[in-house]
């Protein structure tokens, strides 16, 4: 039985369809999702969590919630989703460069570091957490004494901290010291130690902040203000 033409090309375009959302990432991926939340009219759960996509986007636009703290300022903005099979790397939040989210800016929960923004669009941005396995930080750990430690923070499932000669005790709160992020803020706590043999360097787990999974909200430092 030969494939009829209009089945045939319906396939490859399916298939393109595919590549070209894999391929080009967030931008086309949120994209669809505001398309499918306009022509299908879907129940708010079957394409993000608390509200129709593009609604949600409207509200903030008319009534940005903005935070003053000792820190500085901070835009509060909504965790739509996660993508597929993403791990906790990325999330797509409801704040773009209309409100002043630019790329590079770092992203809190409970005033915990847990990431970047990767990418801003309009309307939208996408957030990079420490979870990625692309992240790493010089940091330092702080222990119950109040003394620091340089170490190496690295993004994963686990994200891990690494140190030369000192061995970190769990509770240690670990601090960025990386230049690319405010000085001084918290990243995590030491969960426990990681026992590898193949290295002479001391490793540890990082517990990082995940309560925003729960309240679908984060915080963008914004920078300083006036």
């Amino acid at each position: 039985m030969k494939l009829r033409p209009v089945y045939f090309l319906a396939v490859i375009f399916f298939l393109f369809t595919i590549f070209f959302l894999t391929a080009y990432g967030a931008g086309w991926r949120f994209q669809l999702l505001r398309w499918l939340s306009i022509k299908t009219q879907m129940p708010a759960d079957n394409v993000i969590q608390n509200g129709i996509l593009l609604a949600r986007i409207q509200e903030l636009e008319k009534q940005p919630q903005i935070l003053k703290k000792e820190k500085g300022h901070f835009l509060v903005a909504h965790v739509f989703l996660n993508y597929p099979f993403s791990q906790r790397t990325e999330f797509i939040l409801d704040a773009g460069e209309r409100l002043g989210v630019h790329d590079g800016m770092p992203v809190l929960s409970n005033d915990f570091l847990i990431g970047i923004v990767e990418k801003s669009y309009q309307d939208y941005s996408v957030l990079k957490t420490f979870w990625d396995p692309s992240i790493s930080l010089k940091a330092f750990a702080l222990d119950k004494a109040g003394k620091q430690y340089p170490v190496l923070f690295i993004g994963n499932q686990i994200p891990t901290v690494t140190f030369g000669d000192k061995a970190i005790e769990v509770g240690d709160i670990i601090i960025n010291a990386d230049s690319r992020l405010p000085f001084g803020w918290k990243i995590g706590t030491v969960k426990q130690k990681i026992e590898n043999p193949a290295t002479a360097y001391s490793e540890n787990s990082v517990e990082l902040d995940d309560t925003f999974l729960e309240k679908n909200s984060v915080l963008i430092f914004l920078g300083h203000g006036q």
